[in-house]
């Protein structure tokens, strides 16, 4: 090419021009003051006199050089260096056209794929066509890109709808059992406290359940009380039971024997003895089956001689010693009556209401009254506390509807003897004169008044 067509594009010649390198871009694009037409940029090498690839690597490429003024009119562009791009002409002067160069298509410039890492084409990854090859990016597509939430999979939210629901209907059922079993519940809680009891033999149990325990939740009236068990003859420790509804409770009783056993006596009439009375024994002035005790038996008290006594006529107190099968003793006096010329004992009774009246009138051998007579009130009881308001404290001499004597007290059969002794003065009065003395008489006497007629040996 010609130099000396080629003309200084910086007239001041403060700087020269420095080109791009052909296929780089430029960092940024200059302002140009009033730009020319640009003519079109040519395809293929810019000076066939240079052989070579059209855009040979740099490895240190040129940074980008300031923008410089338009080159003035009617000066004829210089021939770029090697490597430069061409200089904008100006289309009024072309003293040395050049000749159009057949077209060469550009090397793209390869850009990142989105997802990889971008990589500069300067690390020598051009192939064999040119192209810039990007770095292999290893599971490119497979890879799910890091997310700061992942949404829910909806079969997830289903699944955990139908758990709440489930959860909301077995909270709800729980409830209503809950609250039907309180309203099955008591208000407060049974508390029955037993007593360990301590009865006398022979006594009778009570009814009254508040005598057996203390209670707290319920009222007594709401239990059951059971002393099958218990034997109150025998003395022992023995339970029972009280039951509330499902609940039971035992208890304790003890039964004692060690108080004053009593038991109905009656009087012995005899005769006068010249020989042993062995016959006369301590069982003969008891009324069986009257004892307080279980299976009691007599005896005559230390010191009395009932051999000697019949010898002489005569009244005597008879003391007598009761025992029990639970060795509890008591002593207990009887009357005997020794007679001269003594035959038998008539015995007139008759029953009114709850009471019964026996008359009991010794006879001689000639069949006359020996005056010696007595008289016993039996008044039976249907009910423990009746007996116990009549007995009071079992005096030895008491006083019961209007009648006075010696008290025999039937406990276990609720039954209270009255004895007294038929003097002539009360049998007059009640005869209306004087009391007849023979047999005959008498047994008329007593029969009109609807007594019942026994006699006694």
């Amino acid at each position: 090419m010609n130099n000396e067509n080629q003309t200084n594009l910086n007239p001041d010649n403060n700087s020269s021009f420095e080109a791009t390198p052909l296929g780089a871009v430029p960092n940024s694009t200059p302002e140009v003051a009033n730009p020319e037409p640009v003519a079109p940029e040519v395809a293929g090498p810019v000076n066939p006199e240079v052989a070579g690839p059209v855009n040979p690597p740099v490895d240190n490429p040129v940074p980008p050089v300031a923008p410089t003024a338009p080159a003035p009119e009617n000066v004829v562009n210089p021939t770029p260096e090697v490597g430069s791009a061409p200089e904008p002409l100006n289309p009024s002067v072309n003293s040395n056209p050049t000749p159009t160069p057949t077209p060469v298509a550009l090397d793209p410039i390869a850009q990142p794929i989105p997802g990889t890492t971008n990589t500069s084409t300067t690390n020598n990854n051009i192939n064999s066509n040119g192209f810039v090859e990007s770095p292999k990016v290893a599971n490119v597509g497979t890879e799910v890109p890091n997310q700061e939430e992942k949404k829910p999979k909806k079969g997830m939210n289903k699944i955990v709808f139908i758990l709440l629901i489930v959860a909301l209907l077995a909270a709800i059922a729980y409830g209503v059992y809950y609250y039907l079993s309180l309203g099955q519940k008591p208000t407060s809680k049974i508390s029955v406290n037993p007593q360990n009891l301590e009865i006398e033999a022979n006594s009778v149990l009570s009814s009254n359940l508040a005598d057996y325990a203390t209670f707290s939740g319920t009222d007594p009236k709401n239990c059951s009380l059971d002393t099958s068990n218990v034997d109150v003859t025998t003395a022992g420790n023995y339970k029972y039971t009280i039951k509330c509804g499902n609940d039971s409770f035992e208890g304790n009783i003890i039964v004692i024997n060690n108080t004053n056993l009593t038991v109905m006596t009656k009087d012995v009439y005899t005769g006068v003895a010249t020989e042993n009375t062995s016959n006369i024994t301590a069982e003969k002035f008891v009324v069986a089956d009257t004892c307080s005790g279980t299976e009691c038996t007599y005896a005559f008290d230390e010191g009395f001689d009932i051999n000697s006594t019949v010898k002489t006529a005569g009244t005597y107190d008879v003391p007598l010693v009761i025992t029990d099968k639970d060795q509890n003793t008591s002593k207990i006096n009887s009357t005997l009556v020794v007679i001269e010329d003594f035959k038998i004992l008539f015995s007139y009774s008759k029953t009114t209401d709850n009471m019964k009246v026996t008359d009991k009138i010794a006879i001689n051998n000639s069949n006359e009254f020996t005056g010696n007579a007595y008289r016993v009130y039996e008044f039976t009881f249907a009910n423990v506390d009746d007996y116990e308001k009549a007995v009071g404290n079992r005096e030895k001499t008491i006083t019961y509807n209007n009648i006075t004597g010696t008290g025999i007290y039937d406990d276990q059969n609720h039954v209270l003897t009255i004895k007294m002794d038929l003097t002539s003065d009360i049998l007059n009065n009640e005869f209306g004169g004087t009391f007849p003395k023979a047999y005959a008489e008498i047994s008329n006497y007593y029969l009109s008044k609807e007594y019942e007629f026994t006699m006694e040996q």
